[in-house]
């Protein structure tokens, strides 16, 4: 990636976070846009990928719109932080967690088929970890759009 130019690596990130058109060769179509060529782009993502930039690439889905669920849940395990999420993390329906300074230090965010799987797997994650989990439903979903800015790292 440390060929591209800043300019073209700020453009190809900007574009992506609006989304991919649904067509047969989105690259394609959206390297015409870009004013460079499919490669880069692929270049790009897998450079993102890579350097940590992102972390994911890929759809966005609602999981609740589908008959899915989605929670963010909080485990106050201190010290043992390591062992719980590599407990967690052996759950296929985590999605991803975060640590945090605060009583309940283990954040992580489940998606299941329905309401009830994730029940039944919520009492699994508290038997297989021993702690209960504090389990915070979404009460209203806020689109913001947004946008992030590329500002290349100086050496």
């Amino acid at each position: 990636m440390s060929q591209h130019d800043e300019k073209l690596t700020a453009r190809i990130f900007e574009r992506l976070q609006q989304g991919l058109p649904i067509v047969e060769a989105p690259f394609q179509e959206l390297s015409q846009s870009l004013n460079c060529t499919p490669d880069d782009i692929i270049d790009f993502v897998n450079w993102a990928l890579d350097t940590g930039l992102a972390t994911r690439f890929g759809p966005m889905f609602d999981i609740e719109k589908a008959g899915g669920h989605f929670c963010l849940c909080a485990v106050a395990c201190g010290e043992r932080w390591p062992e719980i999420a590599q407990r967690i993390n052996a759950f296929p329906e985590v999605a991803h967690n975060y640590l945090r300074e605060h009583e309940y230090n283990l954040w992580f965010v489940t998606a299941t088929e329905s309401e009830q799987h994730f029940l039944e797997v919520i009492q699994r994650i508290e038997t297989a970890i021993g702690l209960p989990v504090m389990t915070l439903p979404k009460e209203k979903e806020y689109k913001i759009n947004l946008q992030l800015g590329y500002q290349p790292c100086s050496a």
